[in-house]
């Protein structure tokens, strides 16, 4: 799974997406299946208790190569659910565990749309590179 948000993180909810990524995995672990969640660091994820770091990759993005740290959040990850971040200094632009930016009105979501694309394009080369492990099913979130 893949979101914006996820509530089994501490600060890491706004909406409702939070509620879901904390919910459905483990409902989903109950009908036989294995999860793995990544959402974006927020430049304070990938520094709380028990985190690991996976490992480092560079990409593509805007024209320069841009380097993105793959975190796993062992003290989250359950038998079953796997909680990953993806941990980049634009996904702090808004403040430090901030989620959504507060853009002015001439530039609504401007900084938040560069943000998501970077996470986007980052998690799925995480997913192509098999960081995730095998995948059956890809879940889109937010």
């Amino acid at each position: 799974m893949i979101a914006a948000e996820n509530d089994l993180i501490p600060g890491g909810k706004v909406g409702g997406i939070g509620d879901v990524i904390r919910g459905l995995p483990p409902a989903l672990v109950g009908e036989g299946a294995e999860v793995s969640v990544i959402v974006p660091s927020y430049g304070a994820f990938h520094e709380r208790p028990r985190t690991r770091a996976l490992r480092a990759f560079a990409m593509p993005f805007g024209g320069t190569l841009e380097r993105i740290e793959l975190h796993e959040l062992t003290e989250l990850s359950t038998a079953g659910v796997r909680q990953y971040v993806l941990h980049h200094p634009a996904f702090a632009i808004g403040g430090k565990g901030v989620v959504y930016c507060d853009d002015p009105p001439e530039r609504p979501f401007a900084r938040d749309a560069t943000k998501f694309a970077l996470f986007c394009a980052a998690a799925l080369t995480a997913v192509r590179d098999g960081d995730l492990g095998e995948l059956d099913v890809l879940h889109l979130h937010d």
